[in-house]
């Protein structure tokens, strides 16, 4: 959105005349093409459209987008087809200074860092300040001027502005003098302060929108009221409030005769909910604030009463880092100057974010991450999900809990499903107040088990649901196939069908009770369900049918590991590494398996292993050994599905540093993978509370399977006996 800085902008830049030209940028040299080089991706756009005097055809154009590519050291904005186009200048947000650009075809910006461009197209090649951070990106404020005829032209006396819009946040500026009379789309209309008329609007559907905006002259007495904006608002009387209303509220039975407003489509501080089990009335969500105000370096994020905050967690999004925080609650609010003291009761929260102090021409933008209780206006009614909670922001979106489908929700929303199952809703709300929604929900199914700390586990939707239906299918006309049984059992791990699976291991195991690979299969999942023993039962008799194979070893380390016995959990680690380094005195490989000795030549199953051998020897007492194991470790290994054992590797050495582990949306592999190696981390330093924050974040994480989210659960559990 248009900071103070950007409006002084406009005034740089003339009305346009017919001598248009291009701008000429810095000749572009084609590169080779960049060696896996993801799609460009951008977020919290808003677009400015400056009509400029009527039958010239231009407009300036003020585009704010933030860059969010992990990594990316360019930006490319399309060039509209069809317009002349002079670019003044693109500004880093943050800083306020002005950056590098050039004028790009399209061809050759597939060759750098933008490899689905239209090679037809051209673009402007931004040269970004940094690389964009993962927790964040590059903010941008893309300043040009158009000549478009067909988007911009007249019919009779009156301007027409006709064009399909992408960009979901837009607002058009009328000419000076200019009253609009047309505008096909629902939006605000306000008057600025030189005098020109502003329409804006939010664009809530997936495509792009076609916009329609019709205005017409004033006569001279609307044309000198309109310019003369200063003297308007002195001439304006203050509302005349009834007596008993000061402090109730506005309740729309008097005109506001001194009333303002924000333009909302400017607004930037969209927040998403992430529901946990109903019946813990908990749910994450973050939010992102821009201030630009100077001279601020802190926000103040005050909990909706009723409502519970933990585990707040803040990041400076331009760079990714981690912000420094505090809670303050009831009159320390107050002691502090935080609010004033007719704010604050002994219910009052407040989370305060310290943040780099706000330059003059400079901005800064930050996402809090939180956890709220509100057993007010998140519950369980029976067997029915119910959410009651007004949305102040102008986007909202919430995820439903694993496991649930929607039934009810009386404020139109999109819906769709994401990857893992879980039905996602955005809510827009174009109007400057808030919005009450109410949602109801139930569950799919039974429950697959509970979490150690008592929360509901679900299954989720499979994947490919045919292929589910055609291994049953087989099962059901041979029902006493070893092989099916096993098939049937691992086909429902996509769906965390793991109840199901054990059953299915379980009727396998009648027939065939020596098949070390029903052991295994079973083991594992008995984890997965949280019976640990049961686990540590049947690996244990895995590894006296397979004492040689890799995955046995594997997954009983994990049992012992799990089951607080960290000691045992070491020594089956190191027995399997010490198979793979004296080859000659591994057991004979048994059909179907996965060798210890495998770990020779594997970078991967190397990784994963040696990081849970360095878990367990930390937590056993044994750093000596820990840190011998870390020696063959280096950043060159050839890991492709493990990335995060040997992320989690190389800090342990001390290369990397361990807030590369917990970015809450890591570029690859999952959070509680990622973010468990540095509770663990914090653990072993003896920095308890830090290493709780972790583990009780990690235990949030909505992929319940995973070894590191168990694992959370696990010690969290011993810490509070």
């Amino acid at each position: 959105m248009p900071t103070p800085s950007s409006h002084r902008l406009l005034a740089l830049v003339p009305v346009l005349t017919a001598a248009f030209v291009l701008q000429p940028g810095a000749a572009a040299q084609v590169e080779a093409p960049a060696a896996d080089v993801p799609p460009q991706r951008s977020a919290d756009g808003y677009t400015r459209y400056e009509l400029h005097a009527p039958g010239t055809g231009g407009f300036r154009i003020l585009y704010e987008v933030t860059a969010v590519t992990p990594g990316a050291t360019r930006y490319y904005n399309t060039l509209r087809a069809g317009a002349r186009v002079l670019v003044h200048q693109v500004v880093d947000r943050a800083s306020g200074e002005p950056l590098p650009w050039r004028i790009l075809e399209g061809r050759d910006a597939r060759m750098r860092e933008h490899p689905t461009a239209n090679p037809e197209g051209r673009f402007i090649e931004v040269d970004l300040p940094r690389p964009v951070p993962v927790q964040g990106g590059v903010r941008l404020l893309i300043d040009k001027t158009y000549v478009d005829g067909e988007s911009y032209f007249m019919e009779g006396n009156e301007v027409v502005f006709s064009r399909s819009l992408s960009v979901p946040r837009n607002s058009i500026v009328l000419p000076a003098g200019y009253e609009v009379i047309e505008v096909n789309v629902p939006s605000q209309v306000a008057l600025e302060e030189d005098g020109r008329i502003r329409v804006s609007f939010m664009n809530p559907n997936a495509q792009a929108l076609e916009v329609r905006v019709r205005a017409r002259p004033l006569p001279e007495l609307g044309a000198r009221l309109m310019a003369d904006t200063e003297a308007l608002r002195a001439g304006r009387p203050g509302t005349s409030v009834p007596e008993g209303m000061a402090t109730a509220g506005y309740d729309g039975s008097f005109a506001r005769t001194d009333r303002s407003f924000a333009e909302r489509a400017r607004e930037g501080r969209d927040i998403v909910y992430h529901l946990q089990q109903p019946e813990s009335s908990a749910f994450r969500l973050f939010h992102d604030y821009t201030e630009d105000r100077p001279g601020q370096s802190r926000y103040l994020n005050v909990v909706r009463a009723g409502s519970r905050v933990e585990d707040p967690w803040a990041f400076l999004l331009d760079t990714g880092e981690e912000l420094p925080l505090r809670t303050l609650r009831g009159r320390r609010v107050a002691d502090e100057g935080i609010l004033s003291a007719d704010r604050v009761d002994e219910s009052t929260e407040v989370v305060v974010v310290d943040f780099p102090e706000v330059r003059e021409g400079t901005t800064v933008r930050i996402r809090i991450h939180e956890t709220y209780i509100d057993e007010d206006r998140y519950t369980l009614a029976g067997e029915e999900l119910v959410w009651d909670r007004r949305f102040g922001r102008s986007m909202n979106q919430v995820v439903l809990p694993a496991g649930w489908f929607l039934t009810a929700s009386d404020i139109p929303a999109s819906v769709r499903s994401l990857d893992d199952g879980r039905i996602h809703l955005t809510f827009w709300n174009p109007r400057p107040d808030g919005i009450q929604v109410f949602l109801r929900a139930l569950p799919r199914r039974e429950a697959v088990t509970r979490s150690l700390a008592g929360e509901r586990l679900f299954a989720r939707p499979h994947p490919a649901p045919e292929r589910l239906a055609e291994v049953d299918a087989a099962l059901a006309a041979s029902p006493d196939d070893i092989e099916l049984l096993i098939e049937a059992g691992r086909e429902r791990r996509h769906a965390f069908l793991y109840d199901e699976e054990v059953a299915h291991y379980t009727r396998a195991l009648a027939l065939a009770p020596d098949d070390w690979r029903l052991h295994r299969f079973r083991g594992h999942r008995q984890l997965s369900l949280r019976d640990f023993e049961a686990g540590v039962r049947d690996l244990e008799r895995a590894r006296e049918l397979a004492p040689g194979d890799f995955d046995v070893a594997y997954h009983l380390g994990l049992a012992y590991y799990l089951s607080g016995d960290f000691a045992r959990a070491a020594d089956e680690y190191l027995r399997c590494l010490a198979l793979a380094d004296d080859p000659a005195s591994a057991p004979e490989a048994v059909s179907g398996g996965r060798p210890c000795t495998t770990i020779a030549t594997s970078d991967d199953t190397r990784v994963a292993i040696t990081e849970w051998a360095w878990r367990a020897l930390m937590r056993a007492g044994r750093e000596g050994e820990a840190e011998r194991l870390l020696e063959g470790i280096h950043a060159e290994m050839e890991v492709t599905a493990n990335t995060a054992y040997l992320r989690a590797l190389l800090a342990h050495r001390g290369e990397l540093p361990y807030a590369e582990l917990v970015e809450p949306f890591p570029l690859s592999g999952r959070f509680e993978t990622h973010a468990y190696a540095a509770a663990v981390a914090e653990l072993v330093r003896g920095d308890e509370e830090r290493a709780h924050f972790f583990l009780r974040r990690v235990a949030e994480d909505p992929h319940w399977p995973g070894f590191g989210r168990i694992a959370a659960e696990a010690d969290l559990a011993r810490l509070a006996r």
